[in-house]
């Protein structure tokens, strides 16, 4: 019988790789364009003088083309899929994706020192796998997972899980030199005194910017004295940033009080952000240090002018910590059937398509609302609710802080 790792890193997502696959060929589904503005960007990059100039074009884009906005050292990382043709290509994006999701959940199996069957872990991957952040992250074909996957691997992996050569944080920041957003995780590193690591996070970050200076300097320079000034306008693409698309507090604040003063969105902005560091630094503190990347991680989302919904990779993360761990598995499986039920497009269509009336209009604004809703009550459960053990540095298995006068025996 093969071992449950093999069955959960390989077969699993060869799977569903050939599922999307045989959806591609039968044109049920649509074309994963995102991943084809990274792919026709790195195929482009050393041809094209400055790539941020205007829209990427490409038989497998709109008409109209759409905007790369990465940095330019994302050009380089894509290059070894810019030489396949572009389905190939895309169905080996799917597979590494796939691969990260498969392997962030025996990652999280481990570090809470859990051991679920196989029956449940195949049921979970393959439910987690058509929610509706990870089916819209494999459908655009987006690059999410990878940075999710790369920081939550960097930061908390205790020593036995992690290779001994690399230097914590410097994972994070090559993310960040990918896209800017895993950034935020400097001010985590600060405020839990974790200095190497987030000087060897500085490095990694400026080491992507200096590759990118020296393979694409006109790139470089316009990324750093245009685009990046201006990459609010380009992401929301257009008139969407209300959306219930965007599950931002911004996107929320746009759709629901438009004309809200700068002071009350940083007002709610900087409230959150100051909360999820607190409860980081408590978490760490307390030596459960999973759990405040988790926290730190899923605000990002929350803080981001932009945050489409296949952004929400950490929420993810946090429903499949809570599913995992019995003692909160109702609360994460919970978040799960919330998640498959497309809430945000479902809050929509309540909003927009029954009769007025208090207790639906409720309902469909906590619906298109639910990822920045779950966010919070999932990070309020993680944060209250202790797991029965965590992973050490040391490798060790740890009872995790009990109530006084309980037992962590079972």
């Amino acid at each position: 019988m093969l071992k449950q790792k093999y069955l959960i890193q390989y077969l699993l997502p060869l799977a569903m790789t050939l599922l999307f696959l045989c959806l591609a060929l039968s044109r049920v589904t649509y074309m994963p364009v995102d991943f084809f503005v990274y792919y026709d960007a790195a195929r482009q990059a050393f041809t094209t003088e400055n790539i941020y100039a205007h829209n990427i074009f490409s038989g497998q884009l709109p008409d109209e083309g759409l905007p790369f906005v990465y940095t330019p050292f994302t050009l380089l990382l894509i290059q070894p899929f810019a030489w396949l043709p572009p389905m190939l290509a895309w169905v080996a994006w799917t597979f590494v994706m796939l691969c990260g999701l498969a392997w962030a959940l025996r990652f999280l199996a481990r570090s809470i020192s859990q051991d679920p069957s196989s029956k449940f872990v195949i049921a979970l991957f393959l439910l987690l796998s058509g929610t509706t952040v990870i089916a819209q992250h494999l459908a655009f074909g987006q690059i999410n997972i990878l940075l999710a996957v790369a920081c939550l691997y960097d930061l908390a992996a205790n020593k036995t899980q992690r290779i001994s050569w690399l230097p914590r944080g410097l994972l994070t920041g090559i993310a960040a030199g990918i896209k800017l957003t895993p950034a935020f995780f400097l001010f985590y590193l600060l405020i839990t005194r974790q200095f190497r690591a987030a000087m060897w996070m500085c490095a990694g970050g400026l080491g992507t910017l200096a590759i990118g200076a020296v393979l694409f300097p006109v790139n470089t320079w316009h990324y750093l004295s245009v685009e990046i000034l201006s990459l609010s306008d380009k992401v929301d693409l257009g008139s969407n940033f209300a959306t219930s698309g965007n599950n931002s507090i911004s996107g929320a604040l746009a759709y629901f009080w438009p004309d809200a003063p700068l002071a009350v969105k940083a007002f709610f902005i900087l409230g959150v952000a100051t909360t999820a560091l607190a409860l980081a630094y408590r978490l760490h503190k307390a030596q459960r240090t999973l759990d405040a990347v988790l926290i730190a991680g899923a605000s990002i989302q929350l803080l981001s002018p932009v945050s489409w919904i296949h952004h929400w990779v950490f929420l993810v993360f946090i429903v499949l910590r809570l599913s995992l761990n019995a003692r909160t598995r109702r609360w994460g499986l919970t978040g799960l059937l919330f998640l498959l039920m497309q809430p945000t497009d479902l809050g929509d269509w309540m909003l927009t398509s029954l009769p007025e009336n208090i207790i639906l209009t409720a309902i469909g604004t906590a619906l298109r609302e639910g990822l920045l809703l779950l966010t919070l009550a999932l990070g309020v459960v993680l944060a209250l609710r202790t797991s029965s053990f965590e992973i050490s540095e040391t490798g060790t298995s740890n009872p995790a802080r009990l109530p006084e006068g309980q037992s962590s025996k079972r």
